[in-house]
């Protein structure tokens, strides 16, 4: 390609392929080349691409052509490689050679069942199952790893018991558990139930008993001080403690080391190609605007590159306080188990040589500002240990998107796709996912032309990566009998105000489609098409009603665009609603029809859960047989209305035991 220009050595360097310093002639087939290898779009042009013409067409048809003409000079130069390959059996050798290297070298172990050793195991807690061993030894032998177990096959379980041999052998001192929130005071008792004699802490929440008010005596809980917290993670360091169970909100109160964060993150790839990418792109738009067009955010990006992206991520949201005098990297911690951690995306995905991130790849995007958080943790973490000490627990590895399946393996092991020469999620996406040129709806559920994951390629290869961390079990394989799912549809007919909301909703959509010059149509689209769900659960739903105001009515905001797609927030006054609509009467009259049920009502807005209870209430369920699950709800009693739905005591069992004792249920009939 470069014959022209004088020939060129390659390196790689900040994530990204570049010629070496002091080659500066690239030809432009050379150019577009290197911007398909970084999966950079701007570089990655068709030769000889018309940028006027193109933008004279319309747009669709211009972005399906382009995507054409990239697809096609894939095509070409891999049949070219291939040819390169065939002329010469030495060539062939070699490529063989790396791959077998790369690939072929690995055997995926397995592990026993014999039972496990674990000293301080409570003698009444219940006995570890063959595939919890099994997990647990899997683990146990490489110092990490994932457990991914269908929901009720034993993730909690096993990981206590790798928790405990670890500390057992000597190699773990300080392990902390991360869970969501709404879990810790659960793991708090099985973890008393099953090692009775460890002195624990949790960290992110406290236990209060109420001393006034209709609840007087109940105990719930409430968030720590920072105080507090501080005085937990210094008992951890100091020795006094055996586990630390994490809340999720807790996780980034603890100081981190910034130079230690900012070294991890450039020798991370992903997040050095993705900040180039940026930094390189905003480079360009300041000399083309001015610097002042920039948002202060972007100015630091410019100007600080990863250091400001790294204060940025690791910054507290207005209003929170570090926990004082402690900072992560000193306190020791040496086994990070992580809990539903499919929760966290740190992927960086970057922009696709056909035009976009592919569909039915899952959400795109820089990975949540917790994931970071934990991200950065993990790393610190596998300083002190040498490599070693994450383990993850999931039932869901891959639920919303296969690069979950890099997502989760990299926390535990940042070399195991770098080993095969996979170096940031493009590749990986590349390597493993089978993408295709189809046609699919866009967001105006129009079909269009688009790259589309339709399924995944080299299983093998992958199955090998991922079965040498994780330990995957279905309720199937463990013999666990679930019950059998009866599905079925009820069709309810709207009332007329629901009608009358939902016919115009649905104009407004058609008239947004029929633009032929749209400005924001996504943004409008999406907007619309919330709100004739919305509507269709209540005619009252799309006003605002929150779950405060949702019983009498009052001050709401509300998110009103404009024709060019743009958002604005308003307050309005909203009266008493009217709290039935068909479904809620017609959830309340299956309710009704079996009340020695329990009964589990869902729905997303929380405003419905207050007009639900009301409903019900009027045909004939006790009010005090039905509780709320929401964010309104404190941890512990979330926990206590799970345990008296099922008809067991809320108290925490005796040491030792995991065994609690029915009681009379209180919220037996439903909860929404």
């Amino acid at each position: 390609m470069n014959r022209n220009m004088g020939a060129l050595t390659l390196v790689r360097e900040g994530g990204l392929i570049s010629a070496a310093d002091g080659e500066r002639s690239l030809a432009a087939e050379t150019m577009s080349f290197l911007g398909w290898l970084n999966h950079d779009n701007k570089n990655f042009t068709p030769i000889g691409e018309d940028k006027k013409a193109a933008q004279d067409e319309d747009k669709a048809q211009a972005k399906r052509k382009l995507a054409e003409k990239r697809i096609a000079m894939q095509q070409r130069w891999a049949e070219s490689f291939y040819k390169f390959l065939a002329a010469d059996e030495s060539r062939q050798e070699e490529v063989v050679y790396a791959y077998n290297r790369a690939f072929r070298g690995r055997i995926v172990p397995q592990y026993p069942a014999e039972p496990l050793s674990i000293v301080r195991w409570g003698q009444a807690a219940p006995q570890l199952k063959d595939h919890q061993i099994a997990g647990a030894r899997r683990v146990l032998a490489q110092r990490g790893g994932l457990v991914a177990f269908d929901v009720g096959v034993g993730k909690t379980y096993t990981a206590l018991a790798v928790i405990a041999r670890a500390r057992q052998e000597g190699w773990v001192r300080r392990p902390v558990v991360l869970v969501p929130g709404s879990l810790v005071w659960k793991w708090h008792d099985d973890v008393l139930c099953t090692l009775p004699d460890y002195r624990i802490r949790v960290i992110g929440s406290k236990r209060k008993i109420l001393s006034r008010g209709p609840a007087k005596g109940q105990i719930v809980s409430e968030t720590d001080t920072p105080e507090e917290r501080a005085r937990k993670w210094i008992e951890l360091q100091t020795g006094q403690l055996d586990l630390v169970i994490l809340s999720y909100d807790a996780l980034p109160r603890t100081k981190m080391n910034v130079d230690a964060v900012l070294a991890y993150a450039e020798q991370v790839e992903s997040i050095e190609r993705s900040l180039n990418l940026r930094r390189r792109n905003l480079k360009e738009k300041a000399s083309a605007w001015a610097k002042s067009a920039l948002t202060e955010r972007q100015r630091a990006l410019l100007e600080h590159g990863t250091r400001a992206w790294v204060e940025e991520t690791l910054a507290l949201p207005e209003g929170w306080e570090y926990d004082p005098g402690v900072t992560w990297d000193e306190i020791g911690v040496d086994m990070l188990i992580v809990d539903e951690a499919a929760s966290f995306k740190t992927y960086m995905p970057g922009p696709r040589e056909d035009g976009g991130v592919p569909r039915f790849m899952g959400s795109s995007g820089d990975g949540s500002n917790r994931a970071w958080q934990l991200d950065f943790r993990a790393a610190a973490v596998r300083r002190t240990t040498g490599g070693a000490g994450i383990v993850l627990l999931t039932a869901t590895p891959a639920k919303n998107s296969p690069l979950e399946l890099y997502n989760l393996i990299q926390f535990v092991d940042p070399n195991a796709f770098l080993a095969v020469g996979i170096h940031d999620p493009e590749q990986f996406i590349d390597h493993f996912l089978k993408i295709e040129y189809r046609e699919v709806l866009d967001s105006t559920l129009s079909p269009v032309m688009a790259s589309a994951v339709t399924g995944f390629i080299n299983l093998d290869e992958l199955r090998t990566l991922i079965l040498t961390y994780g330990e995957f079990r279905t309720a199937a394989e463990v013999n666990l009998k679930l019950p059998r799912p009866v599905v079925e549809t009820i069709t309810v007919t709207m009332d007329d105000a629901q009608e009358e909301k939902y016919v115009a909703y649905v104009k407004a959509i058609e008239a947004v489609i029929a633009d032929t010059n749209p400005k924001g149509s996504k943004n409008v689209i999406l907007g619309l098409l919330a709100r004739l769900g919305l509507v269709a659960l209540h005619a009252n739903l799309d006003e605002g009603y929150t779950f405060e105001i949702a019983r009498e009515g009052g001050q709401a905001s509300r998110t009103v665009y404009d024709e060019e797609g743009n958002s604005a927030q308003i307050t309005v006054d909203l009266p008493r609603p009217v709290y039935d609509s068909p479904k809620l009467v017609e959830c309340a009259k299956r309710i009704i029809a079996s009340p020695h049920c329990g009964h589990i009502v869902f729905a997303e807005p929380t405003a419905v859960h207050v007009w639900m209870k009301e409903v019900l209430i009027e045909h004939g369920i006790p009010a005090e047989r039905i509780a709320w699950l929401n964010p309104s709800v404190n941890t512990l009693e979330r926990t206590r209305i799970a345990r008296d739905f099922n008809g067991l005591s809320s108290e925490t069992p005796a040491p030792g035991t995991c065994t609690r004792p029915p009681t009379a249920p209180r919220s037996r009939s439903t909860t929404s």
